[in-house]
């Protein structure tokens, strides 16, 4: 018997974990999001290197870092 992980088409979460550079220069991990990523009032959850939670827009992430 053969046996296969299934892996969705699209996973929302692609970018939870992952380091953000913000435009003003700070680095942030993205923690969660809230709402539909298609809408212009999606929020991303981030928390800075000082342990701060806060929420910005996609408008305010600069480059987002791979695996």
């Amino acid at each position: 018997m053969t046996t296969y992980k299934e892996t969705p088409l699209f996973n929302p979460h692609e970018y939870i974990g992952r380091i953000a550079v913000l435009k003003d220069g700070r680095h942030c991990k993205i923690i969660g999001d809230e709402g539909l990523p298609s809408s212009p009032t999606h929020k991303i959850m981030m928390q800075d290197l000082d342990g701060e939670v806060f929420t910005c827009y996609h408008t305010d992430i600069e480059n987002v870092m791979g695996n």
